[in-house]
């Protein structure tokens, strides 16, 4: 999972790098919010042109910088999971996206603040130049992304790629012998 102790190697990482042009293979949980953020933009910055490959499940905190690649390689069966923030609140997890109109105020106005918060830098990162959106949504339009990435029933409900070909996003579909060779690099 991505966590804040990352950055410092990926910023020694990217530091290292002789090219503007580099293809991530990413497969995982995902991490925290704040981390997740940061390395995306820093690997952005860097580099002219990034693709992400996923071979099997990419989740959470990952799409981030599946977002602001600009392009995903995806498998058949490969799937990425809901985005969307998840809280603490009273000793107890709870997804924002699930609470904006919960009954009890407290945890109504917690999950709107924390659920705005992260969805101003899913706008942001989508209004990019360079991202894994083809064009820009019209501004004040709630994009059709953020809710499939967003809106499933459960933090763990995949997206998978037949759920993308609608969204105007550079993806492509690899085969299943680039596919196995990327679960071998994983393992």
């Amino acid at each position: 999972p991505i966590a804040a102790s990352a950055n410092e190697d990926l910023q020694y990482a990217l530091g290292q790098l002789k090219t503007d042009k580099c293809t991530f293979l990413l497969s995982g949980s995902g991490g925290e919010f704040g981390p997740a953020l940061v390395m995306s933009f820093l690997i952005r910055r860097k580099l002219n042109y990034f693709s992400t490959f996923v071979p099997t499940v990419a989740g959470s905190a990952l799409c981030y910088l599946i977002l602001l690649s600009n392009k995903l390689l995806f498998g058949e069966n490969s799937f990425l999971t809901q985005i969307d923030p998840i809280f603490e609140y009273n000793g107890e997890s709870y997804r924002a996206i699930k609470h904006l109109n919960d009954l009890n105020l407290e945890l109504k106005y917690k999950s709107r603040d924390v659920f705005q918060y992260v969805y101003s830098y899913l706008e942001l990162i989508l209004k990019q130049d360079k991202c894994l959106l083809l064009t820009k949504p019209q501004l004040g339009t709630p994009s059709k992304i953020i809710e499939r990435f967003m809106g499933k029933e459960e933090h763990e409900s995949s997206v998978r790629f037949s759920e993308m070909e609608d969204l105007n996003l550079n993806i492509a579909q690899t085969d299943s012998e680039t596919i196995s060779l990327g679960k071998e690099l994983i393992n």
